[in-house]
């Protein structure tokens, strides 16, 4: 079926709302523990799950979660819009596929960055406050305007390589599994698409974690505001693994949530389509 550009925009930009909504929903809790891990704790992530659990019960495993889930699914809807746009503006040009998504991956990750820092912001410190509740009003009233975008240079620094890594990899292996010619193995093909889009969920994590633990220390911490420093600051305290600290609960839930936005991306996408071109014979 045939789109204009603003349908085409559109249309990615629905199937990624619901599809990464869902999914951000679903993984929250795993993020909440690495945030706890991140900021100021060195256990292990079953203990940083168990002791959430046993403080603040299971809203405290969900803190901050309208933010993402509101906040970060539209900006979702803008990566994957914006690298399906970047993507097609390249299609004349004569650059390897795999180039063509690191690139749209970068323009994705530089296109959402305004729209995500004042929602991650809100995030971090509604997932590090441990003591009671505090509101969004209230973050808000506190941060300003330019507190809610402290931390927007490392927001960049983290999904340039994170949305490169993450859309070509699942490309890549899309086509190395040959899924575009399972339409006739259904199960097959949603088994291989669940594949491809975990290993590009963890993929992303491992090239941008350090990046997102000093993000999250800036957006968190008074005491830091800037990036080198701060990366200089952790790594001193212990090494390579002060910046990986919290990784494991992000490569858990990284691959069943990676899965599930490409498999719901492409069945609403699909569904999209089908419903339009239903009208479309309707109205002839």
């Amino acid at each position: 079926m045939k789109y204009r550009g603003i349908q085409k925009f559109l249309k990615d930009f629905v199937a990624a709302f619901i599809s990464t909504g869902t999914a951000i929903f679903m993984g929250y809790p795993m993020d909440t523990v690495k945030v706890r891990m991140q900021l100021y704790n060195s256990k292990s992530a079953f203990r940083v799950f168990s002791e959430i659990l046993a403080k603040e019960g299971v809203t405290g495993m969900y803190k901050g979660a309208m933010s993402p889930v509101l906040g970060r699914a539209p900006t979702s809807g803008i990566v994957w819009a914006s690298n399906a746009y970047c993507r097609r503006k390249l299609e004349p040009f004569k650059i390897n596929q795999e180039t063509k998504f690191v690139l749209s991956g970068i323009f994705a990750a530089i296109v959402s960055a305004p729209v995500a820092c004042p929602m991650e912001h809100l995030k971090i410190k509604k997932q590090g406050y441990s003591e009671g509740k505090i509101s969004y009003m209230k973050l808000i009233q506190q941060e300003r305007i330019r507190g809610l975008y402290k931390g927007i240079v490392p927001i960049i620094a983290r999904n340039v390589p994170g949305f490169g890594v993450f859309f070509s990899s699942y490309h890549i292996l899309k086509k190395r599994l040959h899924i575009n010619d399972l339409s006739e193995h259904k199960v097959k093909k949603t088994l291989y698409t669940c594949l491809a889009g975990g290993i590009s969920g963890q993929l992303f994590w491992l090239v941008s974690y350090p990046i997102d633990m000093v993000k999250n220390t800036i957006q968190y911490s008074p005491k830091h505001s800037k990036m080198v420093p701060t990366f200089l600051s952790l790594y001193r305290e212990n090494g390579i693994r002060r910046l990986y600290r919290g990784i494991v609960p992000c490569l858990v839930v990284g691959f069943p949530v990676g899965s599930m936005m490409f498999v719901l991306n492409e069945a609403i996408t699909k569904f999209i389509d089908n419903t339009l071109e239903k009208v479309n014979k309707d109205k002839m």
